[in-house]
């Protein structure tokens, strides 16, 4: 790169924490080297109006309102979007209007694509990361540290629980945003929750 005159490069990643370690830690390479720039969401009103046009060049007619809610249950997050959206797809046919109870079928073809890597997950999982997964699952995804939340994962010490959420950060199954834990994956949520394991 050093050799490159007139030249401007982008690194680009959507995991945040690598992605800061690459240009924020004295023993890499890249120390210091680029400029931070963080990207917000997507302005919701554009993405959905990209959304639609996509499904009606393909004849499906879905309303701004199931559009909103797609993106409601996808976190705001537009690769969950576009995969949603593509099970969606696969669930319904040419000329259809898309309603709600379409969703279901789109949940449930998410969930067959995914169910042997979320199973793959969960067997590389010590107890204690699993009975905090799970418990993030019933929280909708995300949760602090609180008394409520260390009672519904059953794991009796604190620390222990902590130590288990660090390992799922570890492991990028789940996010640290602050004290906020949150299940990187929103499917992964839902998977977890239609289980009830």
């Amino acid at each position: 790169i050093q050799h490159q005159e007139f030249t401007s490069f982008v690194f680009c990643g959507s995991v945040r924490s690598s992605m800061e370690d690459i240009f924020t830690n004295h023993d890499s390479p890249f120390f210091n080297m680029a400029m931070r720039l963080q990207l917000g969401p997507l302005d919701r009103d554009i993405f959905i109006k990209f959304l639609a046009v996509k499904f009606m060049e393909g004849g499906r007619v879905p309303g701004d309102a199931l559009l909103d809610k797609i993106i409601d249950l996808c976190g705001d997050n537009p690769g969950a979007v576009q995969r949603f959206c593509t099970a969606l797809w696969l669930a319904t046919s040419t000329g259809q209007i898309i309603v709600e109870e379409d969703l279901v079928k789109a949940w449930e073809r998410l969930f067959a694509m995914q169910a042997e890597q979320y199973g793959m997950i969960l067997q590389g999982l010590s107890n204690q990361q699993y009975q905090a997964l799970r418990a993030l699952a019933r929280f909708g995804g995300k949760s602090k540290v609180t008394g409520e939340f260390v009672s519904m994962t059953g794991i009796s010490l604190q620390a222990s629980l902590v130590k288990a959420l660090k390992g799922l950060v570890e492991k990028r199954v789940v996010v640290k945003e602050k004290t906020v834990y949150k299940i990187g994956d929103p499917f992964l949520t839902g998977w977890l929750t239609s289980q009830r394991l």
